[in-house]
Parts: structure tokens; C-alpha cells; sequence
């Protein structure tokens, strides 16, 4: 699945992943046809976020790290739901 970010913010795909912060191409966390599915389920770009973050954090509990090449990754699904949190509190307003 292709995955594309632009920091123009043009679009809402785009707006979502700064929201996140999959802005990296190196470190990609969802697909662009995973966002856009959530985009269709729900009411803006602050809900899509959140509904990510959510998505993101079930991912991360499966994973506590991740070796990649010399590089290790630690997983916290506790930052995601708080800024899954954060961000539906913005998307209601």
C-alpha cells in the first residue's frame, strides 16, 4: 500500500498524519488507504486522529520493541491514547 506525506498540509490525509506525527518516511505507521478509510468514518480530521492513535496503540502493545538494522524501537501505546485523547477532545469542539 502506497504511503505519501506532504508537509503543505493540502489535504486531509495529509493534516491527519501531522496530527500523529507519521510524517517520516523511514518510520511509516499506516498506509495512506487506512487513513482515508478512517476519514470516511468519522466526523473530521481531529476524530480520524484519535481513531488512528487508537489503531496505532493496539498495534504497539503487540510490539514493546522492534529491531531494525542497529536501531531498536520502543513502542508506547500509553503516548497514543493520550494523544488519541487530546485529540477527540479538539475534533467535539
Amino acid at each position: 500500500m502506497p504511503w505519501s506525506y506532504s508537509s503543505a498540509l493540502t489535504t486531509d490525509l495529509d493534516r491527519v498524519r501531522f496530527l500523529v506525527q507519521d510524517v517520516d518516511t523511514n518510520r511509516q505507521l499506516a498506509q495512506d488507504g487506512e487513513i482515508a478509510w478512517l476519514l470516511t468514518q468519522e466526523a473530521n480530521i481531529y476524530m480520524a486522529g484519535a481513531r488512528l492513535c487508537e489503531v496505532l496503540s493496539g498495534r504497539a502493545a503487540n510490539v514493546r520493541l522492534k529491531k531494525v538494522g542497529d536501531l531498536w524501537i520502543e513502542y508506547d501505546a500509553a503516548q497514543l491514547l493520550a494523544l488519541a485523547s487530546t485529540l477527540r477532545a479538539r475534533g467535539l469542539t
